[in-house]
């Protein structure tokens, strides 16, 4: 291994990551967004049905908007977003000093350091999405080669689940 090969294995890698935080960070601002037109909707027709006389209306849009409230609530979207943002900014941060700095071994272990606080600071990743981010920054880079198929249900589910098995 030299320096040179470790240095361009670790800026894909902080490449990959920073690709991983923005879609998680996404993920999560347009899931609230999403819960947040719910909950107007599900208000409005509980207006509707207590203004007019739908009464099971009024019950259904109340029943709703306490589904999604707790929802929003135990997931915590905004939370999660804020926290997703946060592990990208610090990637990016990296990505300024690696960029910045010269290739030398002393300048790859401190960045290797850097990365690893901040994969302490991550909570579990998503294979499937993380794969997928790997295979946009092969992509990017002009080598396909690296690319690995994602199964159709695994790129549907891949902000929600991942499961082991890729090609």
């Amino acid at each position: 291994m030299t320096v040179e090969n470790d240095l361009f294995k670790l800026d894909f890698t902080v490449c990959k990551l920073v690709r991983y935080h923005s879609k998680r960070q996404a993920f999560f601002e347009n899931s609230g967004k999403a819960f947040n037109v719910f909950n107007i909707v599900a208000g409005s027709a509980t207006c509707v049905g207590v203004l007019g006389t739908h009464q099971s209306l009024a019950a259904f849009g109340a029943m709703l908007i306490a589904i999604f409230a707790a929802v929003d609530l135990v997931v915590g979207f905004d939370k999660k977003a804020r926290q997703y943002e946060s592990l990208k900014r610090r990637y990016i941060e990296l990505q300024k000093c690696m960029r910045l700095g010269e290739e030398t071994l002393e300048n790859l272990k401190a960045w290797t350091s850097e990365r690893l606080d901040i994969q302490r600071d991550e909570p579990h990743g998503l294979t499937a999405l993380e794969v997928a981010c790997a295979n946009e920054e092969s992509i990017a880079r002009g080598i396909p080669g690296n690319v690995k198929v994602i199964d159709p249900i695994q790129r549907c589910l891949k902000q929600y689940w991942s499961y082991q098995i890729f090609k």
